[in-house]
């Protein structure tokens, strides 16, 4: 009987675990989304400055502002693959680093909701826009992980300290990939 007990405060446990992790994961959503409802990943916050969905505000990208935005981008991915999460997170914006405690807890969040960007075997960039105020860039891009799995995002790129950097990536993670993308 003392056995019987015992399993089910442990099933009890596991329950009220899962409950709590549920709405923790519920809320974390709510805090991530924009204020059109669309869910920014890698921690992104609100954005009060650039709305992406608004066409008008957006252009085909000149060359150089594509090259150095792809490069910030290729930087990022190279740091992960290499582990180097202290270097990769200097490619999120102000705003975004301030969202971990730390460059593991940035490594974590990654690797588990972003393999392909963690562990990337290939990247093809595709349309790149600037928006009108030419701090801001998107890039849409087909990313390939080491397992084989291709997804699609789009970064929202800011010039920070005549640098780009990350300030958010819609899509890309494996809940967001439709069926037809995991090969």
């Amino acid at each position: 009987m003392h056995g019987n007990r015992r399993s089910a405060l442990l099933v009890l446990a596991v329950v009220l675990c899962g409950a709590a992790l549920f709405l923790w994961q519920g809320r974390l959503r709510e805090m991530q989304q924009d204020e059109g409802g669309e869910e920014m990943a890698m921690g992104a916050g609100p954005r009060e400055i650039v709305e992406p969905s608004d066409p008008e505000a957006w252009s085909p990208a000149p060359a150089t502002l594509r090259k150095e935005a792809e490069s910030a981008v290729r930087g990022q991915l190279e740091a992960f693959k290499s582990g180097d999460y202290e270097t990769a997170i200097t490619y999120q914006s102000e705003m975004l680093r301030q969202n971990f405690a730390s460059p593991d807890h940035f490594r974590q969040m990654m690797e588990a909701n972003y393999p392909q960007f963690a562990h990337y075997k290939r990247i093809e960039f595709q349309e790149a826009t600037v928006h009108e105020d030419g701090k801001h860039v998107q890039l849409s891009v087909q990313v390939t992980g080491e397992d084989g799995v291709t997804v699609s995002a789009r970064y929202l790129m800011v010039r920070e300290q005549d640098q780009f950097r990350v300030e958010g990536v819609e899509g890309g993670s494996m809940a967001s990939a439709p069926p037809g993308d995991r090969t």
